[in-house]
């Protein structure tokens, strides 16, 4: 059995960064870095779209071209609005999110990250 040292990638212990959106009163298009950070937060004064960056650059970030499917990550976009403002998820070129894509005043939602195929990748609502 091989020791925590010896494990490549292991699924746990992985520190995200937190990235603060600048661009609170536009929409706003997610870098691959910022995507795989894992958080992304603000205080919109509307109603504002977060885009995913497209299923291509995605795979190409994670690194594994021809191994990539399968692969998943997580991003937990926090709305810290007091009032009725909405981020909402939408998928770039390729991007499918499903489930429920608002996440409303005050709270937060995690989307998990599946590359479906060789160009196709899935956000699943937690």
């Amino acid at each position: 059995m091989a020791t925590l040292f010896e494990l490549q990638d292991p699924s746990f212990g992985t520190l995200t960064k937190t990235k603060a959106l600048k661009t609170e009163n536009a929409a706003h298009t997610l870098t691959t870095a910022e995507i795989i950070e894992g958080i992304v937060q603000g205080t919109p004064t509307g109603a504002r779209n977060i885009t995913t960056p497209t299923a291509a650059e995605i795979i190409t970030a994670l690194g594994t071209q021809g191994d990539a499917v399968g692969m998943t990550f997580e991003l937990t976009i926090v709305n810290k609005a007091s009032s009725t403002h909405a981020f909402t998820l939408v998928g770039g070129t390729s991007v499918t999110v499903n489930g429920v894509a608002a996440v409303s005043a005050l709270s937060s939602g995690t989307f998990i990250f599946r590359v479906e195929s060789t160009t196709t990748v899935h956000a699943y609502r937690k």
